[in-house]
């Protein structure tokens, strides 16, 4: 995978430096905007809006080569420090292609690549996003004998169902659950079975209803902690 970017800069000459510290502020700073766009979406946006924030991870590497395995598994480390079990396999089954597909790319220049999943976890709606920067030099040996650097930043926001429209949840659930379920018949090595699917979306959905009934202002319905 290489070393992270502040690392390499350590290691460099003056001149190399100038160049790096560059290369790491132009990366920030799409970053920075990436956030930003996130955080103020457009208000004729049909997306399910992010909510609120309760986990971010960036970081920024160099490589002194186009391998882009090691990258990925560290990717899915990352995924799996924000999810867990077959929920974090479910997410990684829906981004590992095309993550490595953007990660093998070879084009001269700068690429981006931005995702979103709606997931479910402790009984809530979930958003994952996801950015991922990669700048291709034309020749090696350009600076510190680097010739790929790639930079990516996750977002994990609580979304507010209320600004969800129904049919956007029954689709985001839907997804969701596919997904889910994909990583289970994975491990099992099983089929995946249309009919549980649209049950469990069923299940997930009804889950979701009862539990928002019980902060609904227009249901004289009390909160009883049980022990």
């Amino acid at each position: 995978m290489g070393q992270k970017l502040s690392q390499v800069v350590n290691e460099s000459t003056d001149k190399q430096k100038e160049g790096l510290k560059f290369l790491c502020k132009m990366i920030v700073s799409k970053l920075k905007s990436f956030e930003h766009e996130l955080l103020n979406p457009p208000s004729n946006s049909h997306m399910v809006r992010i909510g609120t924030v309760v986990d971010k991870v960036e970081d920024i590497h160099i490589n002194a080569s186009t391998n882009s395995d090691k990258l990925s598994d560290e990717i899915n480390k990352t995924l799996d420090s924000l999810f867990s079990g077959d929920t974090a396999t479910a997410l990684k089954m829906a981004l590992s292609t095309t993550v490595k597909t953007f990660l093998g790319r070879s084009e001269a220049g700068e690429l981006t690549f931005r995702d979103y999943h709606i997931y479910l976890q402790e009984n809530a709606l979930v958003r994952l996003d996801v950015m991922l920067y990669k700048y291709n030099f034309t020749s090696e040996n350009v600076l510190h004998s680097v010739n790929t650097v790639n930079a990516y930043l996750f977002y994990k926001s609580i979304i507010n169902h209320e600004e969800v429209s129904r049919d956007l949840m029954i689709y985001e659930i839907t997804r969701f659950v596919r997904n889910y379920m994909k990583g289970t018949a994975l491990t099992r090595n099983s089929k995946l079975n249309e009919q549980k699917i649209n049950e469990e979306v069923t299940q997930c959905l009804q889950r979701l209803h009862s539990i928002y009934k019980l902060f609904d202002h227009d249901n004289n319905i009390k909160i009883e902690a049980k022990c």
